[in-house]
């Protein structure tokens, strides 16, 4: 038969006989004599809040009484009797003693038992067999009679409008401790508390308020509680879904449930928390075997009853909390989550283990607990392990140390800030002073230094800091050091003290399952460094997610950066030998040192030492030329230890050794960051495109990782902007190279570079300048490596050659352009069969640089070669004709500029036969050759016929390409220039202006096309008499070019030449004279002494010179060029 229990308060005091009559009498009066058959076992107790009265557990058989019929979940019947309040409930809200203790007897230990969310603070724990025995006070009064056993009962039905959090059940149940706990012999009695699911939480909670709060006796319990079994709590949290779905939309409990679901960020938060405080505490965790039925709600009656599915309510890792195993037992129950803290018999093996921890808990507990009461006798005053001295001769770092006085003086709580930087860069140097500094200030507080690096070391560090405090059982094998001195951190009572982490740069180290040391395995260092209020810690790390996880978040993490130049500069006169007077040292050499270093402390400290070492025979100037000397010598000067005191001894003390640690963990951590980090270090350290660094893996995702991870160790810096592009130090650049030397590996690098770059350059076109610019650098920087000996290494090199020629002429850098060229072609001759279309190729690249430069009869010789063997391989093959055009037309313009008309016109007119043939008419292609055929019969002085020309290439264009098209605008231009050679100069200045306009708007002001449209129209300007407009204008043009194309390019010089002369037409002599001075100075350095143009230039001057000297001179008008 079934049985109900209700709990009755208010009795009153006496012997179990005496209470159990009085409970009689009470219900004789209110329960029928049938109904009175039927009352079962009676249970008494003293009131755990109450010294007055006692309390009951009455089991009634059957049905209830008709008096106890109506009680609700929060309702209590009430009956007076003998000027006594008697109730009767079943929700058994509050705590409530479940058995009497031995009498005379002390008690051992407080056991507390919460029940879950839906649960029953007595049915949750009382079995389901015949008996219907409840363990806790069926089983425990006989096995543990010198416990006081309770249970805590709270509203924790999901159908209730309750509004309660975790933190509001917390504080709850911590207030209800509080009232059963008053007397000092209470306060300091052993805690040992069960929990089963969602009550496991709720302790949970209530052990971190209780470990982090002010109030004294709350605080208490956090020292008195010695051990937890934890029946299937989740921890991690739970999958909500049915819960969700068996209470109202607008329920206030969807609040809670989000609260207690799976990733919640509370639970997440709690977990941690909890791990920190429970350290020292006994930790048993029980977990489900058995699956669980889901629950169902049934249509017809609109009920919920555990008839789905089966399914694991809380998996093994939400219900363990993942300590090691000498903090944490965790045992397998085969129940499910419902059962598995119900127990019909002493010998279920549930039972028997928990009852075996509780004994164990039991003995042990009153020796821990009372030492925890009793504050260890410390005799010494806080004190400093920092193990070094302090450099009286420390510099700048102002900002950083007023930023680290304002994060720890703000907060009142436990605060955490990370140092984080290069290798080098001198945050351990800052921990140090701000160490000292504190200590000054704050003489009540503890100062401890640990090694960071390793496991092995920080341990040890611990073990220093645990003689240093004299910790009692710190000379014990069994004691976990680690732990120990946790505890005194954790401690409040031991005062405020700063724990200085150096050189944390292991991430793994401070995450679970990943250290291991002498005591300890697969812990996570990091709950090892609680979260006192009394307590802050200081990291230093080169790795920045490594301290993320120590510090909490990127507001607390400090950037440590290189000296600023000044800053440097006084380090490196600071360090400077005192044996020789500073003025040995001249300040421009010092400036130009600290520059070369990157202002780097570590490595202007070694040059400082290397320097004194060899004083008087090295000198900052020496060293410097020996830095300057090359590559190896840098390396050399930078990899020589020479000792720091101020520096851990098992850290090194060069700088580019330094950088070989970070290097070595981000192998370790990522062979991709290591990969991007060695090929970065090959190309130019400055301008790294993110879009060059994609065309190496179509990866983006382990790209960005990669670029994170390099930029978490400082090692690479992202521009700021929208360039994309990232940099890294020189001296970064340096070590790395050497890194990659050692190991053998430098030249398949630059290799790999070499592939990526001759990939990446596109053709010298004015559209892709924008990328030249920023691959230009690193173009320089792979083509300097002098290593390239295989056919396909060369290949790929005369491959970049070839494309930076093109650029390179196209921006008019000819000097350096036909040296490119020649190194491709030499190349291509070499390796490719003689009849490889490349070839042809290059020699017309290669005979435009020389066009450009007035070298019109080699030029010819080269478009000659390329067009015959072009011409030769394709009849081969029997392709078209039309890669030959290119090179006709070409060599048709140098033949127009050497004067050779009617070969030049020929050539014209056979691209334009073979266009129309194979092309068409209105081909792009075809209408270009009908503009470079109309410019050379304007060449011939057939004006006429050059002006049908362009007016035919300019219709067909709109027509076929539109107004505004870039070819369009050109024949504009074109039909403008030969209008103004006809002297119909109204409506070439009209036609000017439209294709000035009209580039303006497509093409922007300026693009390489636009600029000769200004000078075009200011030279139809000045031809009409109209000089203050076309000297405007030039002078427009000219600021333009210098700025878009360089002082030196042609064009440039064409416009300087162009308002020179219109300067020279309003008699502004002075400044004509300075600018043809100018253009001839540049024409000679770029196109050379030979050219017509400079030739035109220097005839221009000399007639200028005959003006001002006030001869006569016959040279007719003067006209300025015009570009076609």
């Amino acid at each position: 038969m079934s049985s109900k229990v209700f709990r009755v308060r208010g009795l009153p005091l006496g012997t179990e006989t005496e209470i159990i009559s009085y409970l009689d009498r009470v219900l004789r009066l209110h329960a029928s004599e049938p109904e009175l058959q039927r009352r079962g076992k009676v249970t008494v107790a003293p009131s755990c809040d109450d010294d007055k009265t006692s309390v009951a557990l009455l089991e009634w058989k059957g049905d209830a009484p008709d008096f106890l019929s109506s009680l609700g979940n929060k309702r209590a019947k009430g009956i007076e009797l003998d000027d006594r309040d008697i109730s009767f409930d079943d929700h058994f809200y509050g705590l409530t003693q479940l058995y009497s203790t031995r009498e005379g007897e002390p008690i051992n230990a407080d056991i507390i038992a919460v029940t879950g969310l839906g649960g029953h603070a007595y049915g949750s724990f009382r079995g389901q067999g015949d008996l219907h025995r409840m363990w806790l006070c069926d089983f425990l009064s006989k096995d543990l009679p010198n416990c006081r056993t309770m249970i805590y009962g709270y509203d924790s039905k999901l159908s209730s409008p309750g509004i309660n959090t975790i933190l509001d059940y917390s504080r709850g149940f911590l207030e209800a401790i509080r009232n059963v706990r008053r007397s000092k012999e209470a306060i300091q009695r052993p805690l040992f508390f069960i929990g089963h699911s969602f009550g496991g939480i709720v302790i949970a909670r209530s052990i971190i308020n209780a470990a982090h709060t002010e109030d004294e006796v709350i605080a208490s319990l956090y020292k008195a509680t010695y051990g937890v079994l934890f029946f299937g709590t989740p921890h991690e949290g739970l999958v909500i879904k049915k819960f969700q779905e068996m209470i109202a939309d607008n329920s206030p409990r969807h609040i809670l449930l989000k609260e207690i679901e799976k990733e919640s960020q509370v639970l997440f938060s709690q977990l941690l928390d909890f791990k920190n405080v429970v350290r020292g505490r006994k930790i048993v965790s029980f977990y489900e075997q058995s699956q669980t039925r889901q629950y169902v709600k049934d249509e017809m009656t609109q009920s919920w009853s555990r008839s789905g599915d089966y399914t694991i309510a809380v998996e093994v890792r939400s219900a363990v909390l993942q300590l090691p195993d000498s903090m944490e037992t965790k045992i397998p129950l085969n129940l499910d989550h419902s059962q598995m803290a119900k127990f019909d018999y002493k010998t279920d093996e549930g039972y028997q283990r928990a009852l075996y921890y509780l004994t164990e808990f039991e003995k042990s507990a009153s020796e821990a607990v009372s030492t925890r009461f009793s504050p260890i006798n410390i005799t010494i005053k806080p004190l400093s392990t920092v193990p070094f001295a302090r450099d009286p001769g420390f510099i700048g770092r102002n900002a950083v140390m007023a930023e680290l006085d304002a994060k720890f003086s703000s907060c009142a709580t436990h605060k955490r800030v990370g140092l984080v930087g290069l290798g080098g860069v001198g945050k351990s140097q800052i921990a140090i002073e701000y160490s000292y500094r504190l200590s000054r200030k704050s003489s009540q507080t503890w100062v401890f230094w640990v090694y960071a690096g390793t496991v092995t070391r920080f341990e040890q560090s611990y073990r220093d800091i645990a003689n240093r405090l004299e910790l009692p059982g710190r000379d014990s094998a069994q004691v976990n050091i680690m732990q120990l001195v946790s505890r005194w951190l954790a401690d409040e009572s031991n005062g405020p003290w700063l724990l200085i982490l150096d050189n944390a740069d292991e991430a793994k180290m401070f995450s679970p399952a990943a250290a291991q040391s002498s005591q300890h395995t697969e812990t996570n260092l990091l709950a090892y460094i609680p979260q006192a209020a009394t307590g802050s810690v200081l990291v230093t790390s080169r790795n920045t997610g490594a301290a993320l996880k120590l510090v909490g978040g990127y507001n607390d993490i400090i950037k440590i950066e290189p000296m600023k130049p000044e800053e440097a500069l006084n380090l490196l006169k600071a360090k400077l030998s005192s044996a020789q007077s500073i003025t040995d040292f001249r300040d421009p050499d010092c400036k130009k040192l600290v520059a070369a270093l990157d202002n780097v402390p570590l490595a202007i400290t070694q040059a400082a030492a290397y320097i004194s070492q060899g004083a008087p025979i090295i000198d900052v100037a020496v060293y410097l030329d020996m830095l300057y000397e090359s590559e190896h010598s840098r390396t050399a000067l930078l990899d020589e230890d020479v000792g720091d005191l101020r520096r851990d001894s098992e850290v090194p003390n060069a700088i580019i050794t330094t950088w070989q640690i970070s290097f070595r963990q981000i192998q370790r951590e990522s062979p991709d960051a290591a990969d991007l980090l060695s090929l970065m270090s090959v190309l130019h350290r400055q301008g790294i495109p993110k879009s060059l660094l994609l065309n190496e893996t179509s990866d983006r995702l382990s790209l960005t990782k990669a670029l994170v991870l390099l930029q978490g160790f400082s090692l690479i810096t992202a521009n700021s902007g929208t360039d994309n592009s990232f940099e890294m130090h020189r001296l970064v650049q340096l070590g790395t190279k050497k890194w990659l030397e050692v190991h053998d590996s430098i030249f398949k690098w630059e290799q790999k570079a070499l592939r990526l770059l001759s990939k990446a350059v596109p053709d010298g076109d004015y559209e892709n300048w924008e990328s030249w610019r920023s691959l230009l650098p690193h173009v320089e920087a792979v083509l300097s490596y002098d290593g390239f000996q295989s056919r396909d290494d060369l290949l790929e090199q005369a491959s970049i050659l070839y494309s930076l020629s093109w650029y390179l002429e196209q921006k008019g850098d000819f000097r350096i352009a036909i040296l490119k060229i020649e190194q491709a072609l030499e190349i291509y001759e070499r390796y490719l069969d003689r009849k490889d279309k490349t070839i042809a190729f290059t020699k017309n690249i290669y005979g435009t640089i020389l066009s450009q430069i007035g070298q019109y009869d080699k030029a010819e010789a080269m478009y000659r070669q390329a067009l015959q063997l072009l011409e030769k391989v394709l009849r081969e093959e029997s392709e078209d004709h039309l890669d030959t055009l290119v090179i006709i037309n070409n060599l048709a313009i140098v033949l127009d500029d050497q004067g050779k008309y009617d070969e030049a016109e020929a050539m014209h007119r056979r691209a334009l036969q073979l266009k129309e043939k194979v092309l068409g008419e209105e081909h792009p292609d075809t209408l270009q050759s009908i503009d470079n055929l109309a410019i050379v019969l304007m060449d011939q002085g057939k004006y006429d016929e050059a002006e049908v020309m362009h007016r035919q290439a300019l219709q067909l264009r709109e027509k076929v390409l539109g107004e505004e098209y870039p070819d369009t605008l050109q024949s504009i231009n074109n039909l403008a220039v030969v209008l103004m050679n006809q002297g119909k100069y109204d409506e070439a200045e009209a036609m000017h202006r439209r294709a000035l306009q009209l580039r303006e708007k497509v093409l922007g002001e300026e693009h390489p096309d636009t600029l000769p449209s200004i000078d075009n129209l200011a030279a139809v300007l000045m031809n009409q008499g109209k000089y203050d407009e076309a000297e405007a204008m030039h002078r427009r043009a000219l600021q333009l070019m210098e700025k878009v194309l360089g002082e030196e390019h042609p064009a440039t010089l064409m416009s300087m030449d162009n308002l020179a002369i219109v300067l020279e037409e309003q008699g502004k002599y002075d400044e004509a004279h300075t600018l043809y001075q100018r253009a001839i100075s540049g024409r000679r350095k770029v196109l050379g002494s030979d050219h017509p143009y400079t030739i035109k230039s220097l005839k221009r001057l000399s007639i200028l010179l005959e003006k001002i000297k006030g001869g006569s001179v016959s040279s007719g008008p003067t006209s300025g060029d015009m570009v076609p």
